[in-house]
């Protein structure tokens, strides 16, 4: 929609004026008449302003809500953490689900989702699962980052993370969610491979997703859907409903078509090494920008979907945007492009500065 200008509306009514008669012609600045013809040309500048941009605004929902087609929420972190006591005790302590509140020392908290114990005569729990209290990446926390017990423990002195929390994925972005609808308008006719891919990708969990064809059959499968829960890995629980609806059964008619047959599997995971070396400028402590650099990194690559490749020059900026940072000496490797079968994870990620 073509949006006037202020100045356009007021030439336009202006010129108007005069054109009609011969009467008014007084439009220096500060005559009554100028006064006159510069208010409603205001107001219809600023009602233009507003029309377009709730046009723009509403234009898509309206489409969206016509297909009952909602934006994904995020999801929660988790992992699985240990409970340590200082000294050994006759008496088993047990630890309640959802009584454990725990953090990072900066104050992210977590809490248990099953019940934990340490037992008699033992010094540190089984590993106890737990999720992050807030939505999104923000809970993809590194191993020893969850260090603080919040609440008082009976028994229980100290908690640590040994593995890395995952599957913190943020509500889906306005560009996410245009992407996907257009692939489910595409997809409407279901067995074509946006169909399926459509199909997938409306599961809640579900982040991302890549199909292979094969040609001819391999075992037996006409196609593989690999698919991911943010993590890179593919729950029993999502699994199973992806089955239910891309397969089907004896109940559920999946959107596969007749004849064809396709297995749901979980990519293969393909970690990455990456070794960057910077110079500081001497503003900020070099360890400062080492950890808030590795962070960044480290969410950057578990934001990678299935397929999708390492972009070094993504990373490079991440660090160049830094505070403190002077320049990057070393950044390796140089690529990584994982098959539709494998998604990028962080492995080891050194950062150092001089």
């Amino acid at each position: 929609m073509y949006q006037k200008s202020y100045r356009e509306i007021f030439e336009s009514m202006r010129n108007y004026i005069i054109s009609h008669q011969k009467k008014v012609t007084d439009f220096n600045e500060g005559s009554v008449v100028l006064s006159f013809v510069e208010a409603p040309s205001r107001e219809i500048a600023a009602l233009y302003i507003k029309t377009v941009s709730n046009i723009e605004l509403y234009a898509k929902g309206m489409a969206f809500a016509q297909f009952d087609f909602e934006k994904k929420d995020g999801l929660a972190a988790s992992g699985s953490v240990r409970f340590y006591r200082k000294a050994a005790s006759s008496i088993e302590v047990k630890i309640p689900a959802g009584a454990a509140k725990i953090s990072t020392a900066d104050g992210l908290q977590f809490e248990t989702t099953a019940e934990g114990k340490i037992a008699a005569g033992a010094t540190v729990s089984g590993f106890v699962p737990a999720s992050c209290t807030k939505i999104g990446d923000i809970g993809n926390v590194g191993i020893g980052k969850i260090n603080t017990i919040v609440n008082s423990l009976y028994g229980v002195d100290t908690v640590k993370n040994d593995a890395v929390f995952t599957g913190g994925v943020n509500q889906e972005t306005d560009e996410e969610y245009s992407a996907r609808f257009s692939e489910f308008i595409i997809g409407m006719g279901k067995s074509s491979v946006s169909g399926v891919r459509a199909t997938a990708l409306s599961i809640n969990g579900v982040r991302s997703v890549s199909l292979v064809e094969h040609f001819p059959a391999q075992s037996g499968y006409n196609f593989t859907l690999y698919a991911e829960n943010g993590s890179g890995g593919l729950p029993a629980a999502i699994k199973t409903v992806l089955e239910e609806v891309i397969v089907g059964n004896d109940k559920v008619e999946g959107v596969r078509a007749c004849g064809v047959n396709a297995r749901i599997l979980a990519p293969q995971i393909v970690t990455m090494n990456i070794l960057l070396l910077f110079k500081v400028d001497g503003t900020i402590p070099a360890g400062h920008i080492e950890e808030a650099i590795k962070t960044k990194i480290i969410n950057y690559m578990n934001s990678l979907k299935i397929g999708q490749p390492y972009d070094k020059k993504f990373v490079y900026n991440i660090a160049m945007k830094q505070p403190g940072v002077f320049d990057i000496m070393t950044l390796t490797p140089e690529k990584l492009v994982p098959t539709k079968s494998q998604i990028i994870r962080p492995g080891t990620i050194t950062v150092e500065g001089v």
